[in-house]
């Protein structure tokens, strides 16, 4: 079979293989593999991040006992660091420990998987053979990544499952403890169920007291020789340290936190999660879980974590629903049979306590049918019928207000009356005919369009509860609150709101709380009967509103969950479009693009990168980018500038000799940062080819030379011919004296020939320094201030020789250009202003954004307008004397070697009074077509 029909098989096998429920499937995956590569082995390992190890999770012909038992430590991976840059590694099995030693071949390739640049998977190759495993390519690279992120997934799909089935446990146990009638009963079966659904393997329920410690009352998965202390004080161990703080506490480790370890039990604890019991906001005692269960399919880790902790923590809270309302059923049970002895005299609140018993058996039922329904809108319907039904809480009419917690508000939803006629109060008509309350509610709630009930009093209405002085109580300190006409005539607007919209003076508002907070409320009234709201009445709405609170919230939740995880389906197949969006932007620049690790490993290339340095993409991924050859080192040497610099730098019409040909390049080096911006994470460099643009350049450069050497043979000849008279005229006079012996007038001409000579040679030497082509420039760092003082010491004789003070006033800053050609640049511009100035000449430095400025001023005549425009052009003097190629090779000096600028300060404005000569140095320089 060939490589592409084996990749489709391999595919195929992925889409049929159950790797969530099953590990064999990741062993049957580690054969396609082994396959696909002809190789005689193949074992799959994963990194667990808490153990520092790769564990193995699937192979093709190891003993599948080794599966989850066999590991590696990450010390003991060979060459390692290579791994984890993405590198493959080849060695023999005898290189690895003894322990580890468990592989059938004698010859392994290591094949790394990398996931956002970790090393995330490990996987063996296998075969007796070297050379097929050495001339394993790096090709495979991507294949294995894929691989390693579907196996990852699978893994975490796995907790995701383990999680799903945790949920609905948690529903089971709502059946469970709600069926139970003793509360002995209930601890026990609770306790059982949440130790099976959390797959735990022991876990006890410590209850504090009449002496104020906690006593061990309930217990799974122990015996009695294990529990070494049934009585504890507060803050002993874990469990006191929960009861003390009233907090729950999540154990991973007992070597991280030897709470849990205490000397209360004769167990090897490894992980622990504690919550504590609430009865009326009083703690009542602990239950902790110890230790998860070892479980056939693999997972990443065995401690507990936060999702348990939660799951705990609602375990706890519906635990504590219950045990309040068994201590209130039971202790209205022992008011009840002791006023039945007392019937006769106490009728009245005999029927108090059957209405308050037909309560509670109400109030669950109605829970019963809300936790049934996994549907909000369903939930709301048999929320709203079951306070307003005879058989239910009875209310006239009933209002819910959903929560909105971005905005901070309450937005009624619906309204509900009862349209029931007032004679069915008390027949029970709805449990007489359907014989059950829940069953009718359910059924009711079907056929019921809650559109009926949005009144239009209704719509566009919101209550900001933390400003409003009834649903502060309610939503924040979830009070349920009874308004009476007396309340509302001293509280004022915000209860005559209510009251204009209920149009009543009468209501209750009850807050539906949650596991944590509040998450809707309920406002009810008996508007029609005007029936008096009875105390016991009130007490059972706490019970009805707890129980609806977490209805609600797990519904609410579980619409989140869903609704994350189809988001986080979309994001994923939005990242891979991106992904596939971004590699094709960068294949199809016209520049060449190269990225680099810190390490100056090549982590990114592209198509044009390919045709510039003739090297395969696949040939130079994971490859040092100095790899390329001797044309690339001082590219290096600029790219690790970036990490000091931390900004962009510009190389401009770099030239570089490639295998065939030299090229001219414009190359950008940009720091790589990572999101937070805290961190270079590598180097882009862009290689824009630009040889076409500087040949056609150094073409124009060549023809305007040709086009201006007429103009400069003339203005030569002119510079020259005054010299060469003056030459020609005292030699004819020399000859003459010497004929008639006049020694001293001869060595006078003598003088002045030499003098002459002197100055025919400087004009020459000036016209070759103009005239001749760039040479090559030596970039250092140095300090301008050192140069500025060196050339104040140079001509402060001279300065003084003509009555002129010579200033300075420089700040230091440390340059990269030519030192000598810059100074020669100065010198020009300081010995000008000295022939120029009359009193004064100074020399100002400073620094201005990413420019160093360097200003030369003298109190000499200024400049004209006229003047300014032919300043800078070759032979152009206003002296008697000089060549007018000063200020030419100056400009040449400062903008062409060094990418600055020269130029004359204030030419036309009457406010300057002085020439000033600026030059203009960029800090962060690198020479202009050189290295």
């Amino acid at each position: 079979m060939n490589q592409q029909n084996r990749m489709i098989k391999i595919i195929h096998t992925l889409l049929n293989l159950d790797i969530v429920h099953s590990d064999e499937g990741v062993n049957l995956l580690a054969e396609e593999i082994g396959a696909l590569l002809n190789v005689q082995e193949c074992s799959i390992f994963v990194y667990e991040k808490e153990k520092l190890a790769f564990r193995l999770i699937g192979t093709s012909i190891l003993d599948r006992r080794f599966v989850k038992q066999f590991k590696i430590k990450e010390f003991q991976v060979p060459s390692i660091q290579d791994l984890k840059r993405g590198s493959s590694v080849f060695l023999e099995k005898k290189a690895l420990e003894d322990e580890n030693r468990k592989f059938e071949s004698e010859n392994l390739l290591i094949c790394p998987i990398l996931d956002d640049g970790l090393l995330d998977s490990l996987i063996f190759l296998g075969d007796e053979s070297p050379e097929k495993l050495q001339a394993l390519d790096i090709k495979n690279y991507d294949f294995f990544r894929i691989l390693g992120k579907i196996i990852r997934l699978s893994i975490e799909n796995r907790l995701l499952y383990e999680n799903v089935g945790k949920l609905l446990g948690l529903t089971r146990l709502s059946d469970v403890v709600t069926k139970t009638e003793a509360i002995s009963e209930l601890y026990e079966r609770s306790l059982k169920m949440t130790c099976d659904v959390l797959n735990v393997e022991n876990g006890s329920i410590w209850l504090a007291n009449a002496e104020g410690d906690l006593e061990i009352g309930y217990w799974y998965g122990l015996n009695e020789n294990q529990l070494l202390k049934r009585t504890i004080p507060v803050g002993h161990g874990m469990v006191g340290w929960c009861y003390k703080h009233k907090k729950p506490m999540l154990s991973i480790s007992v070597k991280k936190d030897p709470r849990a370890a205490l000397d209360m039990l004769a167990v090897d604890i490894k992980s622990s999660i504690a919550v504590p019991l609430f009865h009326e906001n009083e703690i009542f005692g602990v239950i902790i879980l110890i230790n998860r269960k070892d479980q056939e399919l693999y997972r990443p880790y065995k401690h507990f974590d936060e999702f348990d902790l939660a799951l705990l923590e609602d375990f706890a809270a519906r635990i504590s629903l219950i045990v309040s309302k068994m201590t209130y059923y039971n202790q209205l049970s022992k008011d009840y049979k002791e006023l039945s002895e007392l019937s006769a005299s106490n009728e009245s609140l005999l029927e108090t306590q059957k209405e308050q018993v037909n309560l509670l058996k109400n109030i669950t039922a109605i829970n019963r049918a809300m936790r049934e329904s996994y549907d909000i809108q369903n939930i709301y319907t048999i929320l709203l019928l079951g306070a307003t039904e005879y058989a239910g809480l009875g209310f006239d009419r009933a209002m819910l207000l959903a929560k909105d917690i971005k905005s901070q508000t309450l937005i009624p939803r619906y309204w509900m009356a009862r349209r029931e006629q007032e004679g069915t109060r008390g027949s029970g008509s709805a449990t007489g005919k359907y014989g059950n309350l829940s069953q009718h509610l359910r059924e009711k709630a079907i056929m019921t369009d809650l559109k009926e009930y949005e009144s239009d009093k209704l719509r566009n209405r919101v209550f900001p509860y933390k400003s409003h002085a009834i649903f502060e109580k309610a939503v924040l300190r979830k009070k349920i609150v009874q308004v009476t006409p007396e309340m509302i005539r001293e509280w004022g607007n915000e209860y005559r709101e209510l009251k204009n919209l209920l149009e009543t003076d009468h209501f209750i508002v009850v807050p539906l709380v949650g596991r944590l907070e509040t998450v809707a409320v309920l406002i009810v009234d008996h508007f029609s009967s005007q029936r008096v709201v009875k105390p016991h009445l009130i007490e059972s709405l706490k019970i009805f509103a707890d129980n609806a609170g977490l209805a609600l919230e797990n519904v609410l939740n579980y619409d989140e969950l869903r609704a994350k995880t189809l988001t986080l389906e979309r994001q994923t197949s939005l990242l891979n479009y991106h992904r596939e969006f971004s590699q094709s932007i960068l294949e199809s620049l016209d520049v060449a693009i190269v990225v680099l690790d810190r390490e100056n490993k090549i982590r990114e290339w592209n198509r044009r990168a390919e045709t510039l340095f003739q090297r395969a993409k696949e040939q130079v991924l994971g490859m040092g980018f100095d790899m390329l050859g001797p044309a690339v080192f001082d590219l290096l040497n600029v790219a690790d500038r970036v990490y000091e610099v931390k900004n962009t730098i510009l190389l401009t019409k770099y030239e570089y000799s490639g295998k065939e040909s030299k090229q001219y390049l414009d190359i950008k080096f940009t720091p790589l940062r990572s999101l937070e911006m805290a961190r270079i994470e590598g180097i882009i460099i862009m290689f824009d080819d630009v040889t076409q643009k500087k040949l056609l350049e150094d073409e124009i450069h060549r023809q305007e030379k040709l086009a201006s050497l007429g103009e400069m043979s003339a203005r030569v000849a002119h510079e020259i011919r005054n010299p060469l008279s003056v030459i020609g005229g005292f030699a004819n006079r020399l000859i003459n004296s010497i004929e008639t012996e006049m020694k001293e007038k001869s060595l006078r001409y003598l003088a002045i020939l030499n003098s002459e000579v002197e100055r025919l040679e400087g004009i020459v030497e000036e016209i070759l320094e103009f005239s001749r082509p760039r040479q090559r420039l030596e970039f250092v760092e140095f300090n301008i201030s050192d140069v500025i003082e060196d050339l104040r010491i140079l001509y402060q004789d001279k300065a003084e020789e003509k009555g002129i003070r010579l200033t300075t006033d420089i700040a230091g800053e440390m340059l990269f250009g030519d030192k000598r050609r810059i100074k020669q640049a100065l010198i020009n511009l300081i010995q000008n202003a000295l022939e120029a100035g009359v009193t004064f000449v100074s020399i100002n430095g400073y620094r201005q954004d990413a420019y160093y400025y360097c200003e030369i001023k003298n109190d000499g005549e200024k400049i004209s307008e006229s003047v300014v425009k032919n300043l800078f052009s070759p032979f152009f003097t206003t002296k008697v004397t000089g060549t007018g190629l000063g200020l030419p090779i100056s400009k040449k000096i400062i903008e062409e070697e060094h990418g600055g600028k020269i130029f004359i300060h204030g030419v036309g404005d009457q406010k300057v009074k002085e020439t000033v000569f600026v030059v203009q140095l960029p800090i962060e320089n690198h020479p202009i077509g050189t290295t």
